[in-house]
């Protein structure tokens, strides 16, 4: 990068925006903690003396906006408060505190009894896992995302949620939970939609990543990993005019850069979905399989 740009070079970070950096230079890999930063949290908010849990939000919880009760301004001054705590750590290094973070800030002009107990929740599980963050390996370049979406999963108002993941050799470099603006009228195209959104973050990480290896290396497709075969069908087939000319036209890019190569959807299993997981509460054995198989440790393996 040096011989590019105009830079510095102050050799490597141990300490950066919050996050404590381990490496093995030995085994090229690089570990990302931000335990410190979860116990300053921790003590700010008096959570010190909870007890521990295996999972966020429960596999029953029904959270939603419609109640009777008026939360004081100190409330929702505390409650917002606690949430962009735990969001500023899920979009740096806990993708498996994503969906619950995504979900319980919906709540912050109007939180009620059960939105406090899920958030206590959230704190009460990273006091647990402190550590469990993402290593990266330098030992290649394989690269693949995972899209998926819950269809109608919003109580209040039926919208779904996208979500998605991507992999940089089977360590998360992307992920993200969002409502999505439009009410789907079917799962396949609530699953076309995440798709399509999914796609343009694929192309900006095949772009950035591109920036960094030779060109007999670059990555020219990527493939998104999804599990319902009538969105598939439908991206891969223009001429089902039926099914999607009611669909926004922006989300019809994906056909194009599907028809250009620049991404491929493959279907995968529900059970290997790993963006279903960002979805929904998962009871503690899901869960535990989720942290698993996107490479979350509590140090260098």
């Amino acid at each position: 990068m040096t011989e590019t740009f105009n830079m510095t070079n102050q050799d490597e970070r141990n300490y950066y925006l919050k996050i404590k950096v381990e490496y093995d230079r030995t085994n090229s890999k690089c570990h990302l903690n931000q335990a410190r930063y979860i116990n300053q949290i921790i003590k700010l908010y008096g959570y010190q003396n909870l007890k521990t849990a295996p999972t966020l939000i429960k596999t029953d919880a029904k959270l939603t906006k419609e109640t009777n009760e008026t939360a004081s301004p100190r409330d929702v001054t505390e409650y917002s408060a606690r949430v962009r705590s735990l969001n500023f750590l899920a979009i740096q290094t806990r993708p498996d505190i994503s969906y619950s973070i995504s979900t319980l800030s919906q709540f912050m002009s109007n939180p009620n009894g059960s939105h406090w107990s899920a958030l206590e929740r959230v704190f009460v599980y990273i006091k647990r896992t402190p550590a469990k963050d993402p290593t990266y390996i330098n030992t290649g370049n394989d690269f693949q995302g995972y899209t998926d979406s819950d269809w109608a999963d919003n109580i209040t108002n039926r919208k779904s949620t996208s979500n998605s993941i991507f992999l940089l050799q089977r360590t998360p470099i992307s992920w993200r939970s969002k409502r999505q603006t439009s009410v789907a009228l079917s799962s396949a195209e609530t699953e076309y939609i995440a798709a399509s959104e999914t796609t343009k973050e694929a192309l900006y990480l095949r772009s950035t990543l591109n920036t960094f290896l030779p060109i007999e290396k670059q990555i020219q497709t990527v493939t998104l990993k999804k599990d319902n075969a009538s969105c598939i069908l439908i991206s891969n087939n223009a001429k089902l005019h039926q099914r999607t000319k009611h669909i926004d036209m922006r989300y019809h890019f994906l056909r194009d850069h599907i028809k250009k190569g620049d991404i491929t959807l493959e279907w995968t299993p529900t059970a290997d979905q790993l963006a279903d997981d960002l979805t929904k509460p998962l009871a503690t054995a899901a869960f535990d399989k989720f942290v698993k198989s996107i490479g979350l440790t509590d140090k260098l393996p």
